[in-house]
Parts: structure tokens; C-alpha cells; sequence
């Protein structure tokens, strides 16, 4: 993947993240962890890695990838990002969206709260970003909503991608009980130039107390994901890279979030997937912060609300997260952020 645009080093990085809104660098350079460079400590293939321990080494081969493949040196960039609908300021705010989606340079982006004005011939948020930014795209939605000035808007989410998308999916999620606000889950299926990707953009429940709404939520997107219908590769071929990415609304302690990385009792029998951030990110990681003045508003606490999910690595540590990143969190004096989320950017072996 290429570089992201204007990194900062490790220094910078963590300063950004402290300092908050007192940050002047450009929005196209909105990144608190540097995506580039190899991955420190580990060389050779997963049949024997050299060990970091100087004058020693393993021929341990882990459980998880334990074949004699060489370790993939190839990665895929993949982003997510809600997009905060047509809430305060929309149309300024689209400018600031694409500013940070280009300076991250990712292959494939999943955006949540995404809409598209109803009826025939109207606005598509998801195509004006795709066109600005040449990418592919896929779009669905169920909800139709009215916005401030009364325009009817179908929600729902999107997946951009450098790469063709030969068939996509939606799946509404339910409300159980809660507000209906139209969340849903959106597999789009990716041609990709090392072999498939299935990639899952999902919105769940943003209500503080609504745990249990987003337990159901997990289990129906776990479903979903199983669900997914792909003909046996054939020799030589790859299965698709399934890489599942969203605006969550629990933070990573939470049950709906254990759920999905084998901390709890898991919706599906061996789906479980691993948390970007926990693998190869810096620092607290808030996506939901009190940095960002659209949701310093709200008077809550900071936490990660959005991630981006990994399969567990397997053979030549294909699934495995090398780099992550927090971006769409450069905070320019007079200027909008692109919306009260920030994003999450990581690199996987692939």
C-alpha cells in the first residue's frame, strides 16, 4: 500500500494525540501513527522466524499459521469512517471528508451513516466521495429519513474500493426495542489482485445504555458473515479476506465488542475476528473524543467506538495487522472536522 500522505513520526504522533484541537497540520495529513515501513523484530517465513532475542533463534511455527508459506510482504489498506449523515453542516463538511479520505491513500474504505437522497436522480454521498476520490463503490440502505431542510434521505452504509466490486449486500439490523434509526450491515464483494475480499462496512447502535440492542446486533452481522455465499477456491486460489469494519458504538471492553474477538462466547462457532488497534495501534485510540468539538458537545467521555476487524492471520500471516492508525483528526482553527467521528486506518498482510 502506498504511504499515507504528510506522516508524522512516533513523536509527533503521540504529541497530536494529547494536544487535540491545538493541532495545526493539514486535514490531508490527519494521521496519529505512521503507516509506512516494514514490520520491526520479525524476518524470514512463519516456519521459522528469527527470534528478537539477540543470538537466538525458533523454528516455532504458530498455531494459527503454522505452515512453511513465506511471510506475505504485500499489504491491503483498508478504512472506516462515519460520515455523521447530513447532520451541521453537511455540504462543508463533505469537502473535509474527502480531504482525509485522500490523504490516507487506503485501497478499500467502509463509511457508515451514509446517505443518498430518495428518488430517482437524486444526491449519493457514497458516489460524490467515490468519484472525487476514483474509487469503486457500493451503497444500500432500508431507512428513509427527513433532514433539516425536510429532504427525504435513505441511511445506510458504503464500501470504496481501488478494486472491482463484483456483488454486494445489505442486511438491516434489528432495533430491539430501541428508536429505529436504520443501522445495517453492507458485504461488498471485492476482486481483488491478491485473491477476494468480503468486506463488511456496519453500523450498530450508538445509544449509551442500548448494550443489549448491540448484543443482537453482533449476533445478526456474525450471521451475516457466515451467511455469505463463495464457491470453494480452487487450487492455487485464495478464499476471500473477510475484514469487518464500523462504527460499533460500544468501547472494546464492552460484550458486543468481547463477542467479536473471542473474549466472550462467540455468535458463531470460529468466527472471531481481532481488533486493529489492539494489534498495532498507539495510545488510547478514541474515535469518540473530546478533542473533536461535535462530540465534546455531548459532555461523554472519550472511548473507541469504530474499528477495523482482521481475520486471525493464516498461512504466510495472511489477516495479519502490521500498522493501524487514528485519522480524520486534524483539528484546524476555523475549520470543520469531517464529522464527530474521527476514523481508523490499518494496514493487513495480504
Amino acid at each position: 500500500a502506498a504511504k499515507a500522505a504528510g506522516e508524522f513520526s512516533m513523536e509527533q504522533a503521540k504529541n497530536a494525540a494529547e494536544k487535540g484541537a491545538s493541532m495545526t497540520s493539514s486535514v490531508t495529513s490527519s494521521v496519529t501513527a505512521p503507516l509506512s515501513g516494514g514490520l520491526s523484530g520479525v524476518t524470514g517465513s512463519l516456519g521459522g522466524l528469527t527470534s528478537m532475542v539477540p543470538g537466538m533463534t525458533s523454528n516455532y511455527k504458530g498455531s494459527l499459521c503454522s505452515d512453511d508459506s513465506p511471510l506475505v510482504e504485500t499489504s491491503v489498506r483498508v478504512a472506516t469512517l462515519s460520515v455523521w449523515w447530513r447532520h451541521h453542516e453537511w455540504e462543508e463538511r463533505q469537502e473535509r471528508i474527502v480531504e482525509a479520505l485522500r490523504g490516507i491513500n487506503a485501497d478499500i474504505i467502509c463509511l457508515q451513516d451514509v446517505w443518498a437522497e430518495a428518488g430517482k436522480g437524486g444526491k449519493n454521498q457514497a458516489q460524490a466521495i467515490a468519484e472525487a476520490l476514483d474509487l469503486k463503490f457500493a451503497f444500500e440502505g432500508k431507512k428513509t429519513i427527513n433532514d433539516g431542510d425536510g429532504v427525504p434521505c435513505i441511511t445506510g452504509c458504503a464500501v470504496l474500493s481501488k478494486w472491482n466490486i463484483t456483488a454486494s449486500s445489505l442486511k438491516p439490523l434489528s432495533a430491539s426495542g430501541y428508536e429505529d434509526e436504520g443501522r445495517c450491515v453492507l458485504r461488498a464483494e471485492i476482486e481483488g489482485e491478491r485473491g477476494p475480499i468480503h468486506a463488511y462496512s456496519a453500523s450498530l447502535c450508538t445509544k449509551l445504555g442500548a448494550s443489549d440492542a448491540r448484543i443482537a446486533q453482533v449476533k445478526e452481522v456474525c450471521n451475516f458473515i457466515k451467511s455469505a455465499k463463495s464457491p470453494p477456491p480452487k487450487e492455487g486460489e485464495k478464499a476471500p479476506l473477510p475484514v469487518l469494519c464500523g462504527m460499533f458504538g460500544g468501547a472494546p471492553d464492552s460484550d458486543e465488542l468481547r463477542m467479536l474477538t473471542g473474549r466472550a462466547p462467540v455468535p458463531v462457532k470460529e468466527l472471531v475476528f481481532v481488533d486493529a488497534w489492539e494489534s498495532a495501534g498507539e495510545g488510547p485510540g478514541a474515535t469518540w473524543s473530546t478533542t473533536n468539538p461535535f462530540a465534546s458537545a455531548e459532555l461523554l467521555p472519550s472511548k473507541r467506538t469504530s474499528y477495523v476487524m482482521a481475520p486471525p492471520p493464516s498461512a504466510g500471516g495472511r489477516g495479519h495487522v502490521t500498522k493501524a492508525a487514528v485519522f480524520a483528526n486534524s483539528l484546524i482553527p476555523g475549520v470543520l472536522p469531517p464529522s464527530c467521528h474521527y476514523g481508523v486506518v490499518a494496514d493487513i498482510r495480504y
